[in-house]
């Protein structure tokens, strides 16, 4: 398990950095590196439902509801980084985020399926964290080396690695089955 100094060395290292004890270390390294893992911890969760941080949980609906086009509005959990599905068995079933609310037509209470803006770090798989070294690696770059080609460089790296994790984190549940609606039967008869 990678501690959170972990990753963010393992970053360092990338751009040949001094490493660091603490993110709250008296050093530009540790400043810069804090700075940056605030930033690239959330986007890189939310960029993918990461089994190691995909949450379910149930929601009541609002006293309030929404101007026009759906029925109800739920307020989205204060650690909630994307909604990736609802529990409902009606493939047309349409549902959306607006700001911190999800709005449908589903009364309560109203299962979802989300990124949790993960802050421990002891949860993450291991190309996960390897993801996200690569991701702090990349937001320093710039500032600490000022060379577009490493930042080129950087920057092919973590695709790589993100392809890479996303498709072994894939690979840890059943294939989902899709919904089936005219417009797809429709396709297939053809």
């Amino acid at each position: 398990m990678a501690s959170t100094v972990d990753i963010v060395n393992g970053g360092l290292m990338l751009l040949g950095e001094t490493l660091i004890t603490s993110l709250s270390d008296a050093t530009q390294e540790a400043r810069l590196a804090s700075s940056a893992w605030a930033r690239v911890r959330p986007a890189v969760i939310r960029a993918h439902p990461w089994n190691s941080t995909t949450t379910r949980t149930t929601l009541a609906k609002l006293a309030t509801t929404p101007a026009w086009g759906y029925d109800y509005e739920y307020q989205l959990p204060h650690d909630c980084l994307a909604v990736f599905d609802i529990d409902t068995d009606d493939s047309e079933q349409y549902w959306a985020v607006e700001g911190r609310k999800l709005l449908c037509d589903l009364d309560a209470p109203l299962g979802i399926l989300y990124a949790k803006d993960e802050t421990d770090s002891g949860v993450f798989d291991p190309l996960l964290v390897e993801a996200l070294s690569h991701a702090v690696a990349l937001e320093l770059c710039e500032a600490i080396t000022q060379s577009n080609t490493k930042r080129g460089q950087l920057h092919e790296l973590f695709n790589e690695t993100m392809t890479r994790a996303k498709m072994a984190d894939g690979q840890e549940s059943s294939p989902r089955a899709f919904d089936e609606d005219d417009w797809l039967l429709a396709r297939l008869r053809r």
